[in-house]
This record gives structure tokens, C-alpha cells and sequence, in this order.
């Protein structure tokens, strides 16, 4: 479990298969699609929760082997051998941040054409915060008018805009969703961070208490 393996994943070699990371179409607008939303006052925040049976067989697969699955958000299933270092992304793919979610980890996907950015920062400030097992990246595959999703494993809440000032009320459904489902994947009790790092911006906190869920919240 997540040892480097030249002839099977050691996290730079053959990466391609899940994501080039010359590649900016995962990251950025293209044209022809949906462009950043500037909202202004609206009504209240809402979400959408999914909560998904976990697959109870899950397999490390090698990068000489595609890995695809059928749903545009997976919370469980296949899997690359290594895992990534814990922190925010130019681009993760889910190749690779279902791994973290075995290891009771929190993503936060946000659509990079329809995320506003006032909103995204509070959220990923939230997460940072609230627990240092956590992988941050721009995912399109979620859709354009509930363009954040935070996932743990088997579970999923989908939030809209938030709404002109940033209330206790929205920052709770992100803190309460974390405090609710994180740390409870198979593979919680691992401690150790990730050895894939292509793309990484900034890596998580370390100094975050592992055992607390967001603890100033």
C-alpha cells in the first residue's frame, strides 16, 4: 500500500493516463463553455446531499490500465497504489483523490467556469481549517449552477452560491457535513501523507490535530 513502483505507479512515470500535467483544459474555461458567475444577492444557499454504499471491493491498479468509473463523481471504488499529498491542486484526478477518500480524507471539487471566487476562498479556508487530511482541486464534471462539492467517503453534499455576505449559517453546512461523514473510510487510521504531488499548490497544515474535526468551529 502506496510504495513506489516503477513498474506500477510510482506517481510520475505514465501519469498521463489520468491527467497530463501540461494540460490546462481541467483547470481553466475553454471556449464555448460556461463562464466565471459573479452573483450578487440571491436567495439562500442550498445543497444537495448524496450518500452512495461504498464498493466493497476496491483494487490498487497499475497505470498501465485505465481506470473508469460510472459515476462523474465517485465516492468509492479503483484506485491508483499511491495516494496524494494532502493539500490543494491545479488539478487532481479522481484516480487519484478516491484514494484519499479511503483514508477518511475531505475533497473539495468546485467547477473552475461557474465557482465564484469570494466563495470558494471561504470554503477552502473552512476545510484548511477544519482538518489537514484534504485535497483541494478544479473538477468540471459537477454541475454548473452547484459548482461545490465536498466528499468523504460513500458521501457528497453539493452547495450553490453563497449569498452577498458569507454567513455562520453556510460556513455550517460545509463544518457540519465534515464533523458528520469525514475520518471514517476504511483507511482512516493511516497517518502517513501521500507520495503523488503532480500539480500540487499548497500543501495541507500538519500541525492540525488528527483526531479533531474542525475544532475552532
Amino acid at each position: 500500500m502506496g510504495v513506489p513502483s516503477s513498474g506500477c505507479d510510482d506517481g510520475e512515470h505514465g501519469i498521463e493516463i489520468d491527467w497530463d500535467p501540461r494540460s490546462m483544459k481541467e483547470s481553466i474555461c475553454l471556449s464555448g463553455e460556461p463562464q466565471v458567475y459573479d452573483q450578487g444577492r440571491h436567495a439562500d444557499i442550498q445543497y444537495i446531499d448524496r450518500v452512495e454504499e461504498p464498493s466493497l471491493m476496491m483494487m490498487h491498479v497499475c497505470l498501465d490500465t485505465p481506470i473508469v468509473y460510472n459515476t462523474s463523481v465517485p465516492l468509492s471504488g479503483d484506485h491508483r497504489p499511491l495516494w496524494p499529498v494532502f493539500g490543494e491542486y491545479r488539478y487532481l484526478p479522481p484516480q487519484r483523490w478516491v484514494h484519499s477518500l479511503e483514508h477518511g480524507a475531505v475533497a473539495l471539487l468546485y467547477n473552475p467556469c461557474t465557482f465564484n471566487s469570494r466563495d470558494i476562498d471561504v470554503i477552502k479556508g473552512v476545510v484548511r481549517g477544519c482538518i489537514w487530511k484534504h485535497v483541494i482541486t478544479p473538477y468540471k464534471h459537477i454541475p454548473e449552477n452547484m459548482p461545490y462539492a465536498l466528499l468523504t467517503y460513500g458521501h457528497m453534499r453539493l452547495l450553490n452560491h453563497f449569498r452577498g455576505e458569507v454567513t455562520q449559517q453556510e460556513v455550517k453546512l460545509v463544518t457540519d457535513f465534515i464533523k458528520d461523514t469525514a475520518l471514517r473510510g476504511p483507511e482512516s487510521a493511516v497517518l502517513k501523507d501521500g507520495q503523488y504531488s503532480a500539480g500540487l499548490l499548497q500543501p495541507s497544515d500538519h500541525s492540525l490535530d488528527t483526531r479533531a474535526l474542525c475544532p475552532d468551529r
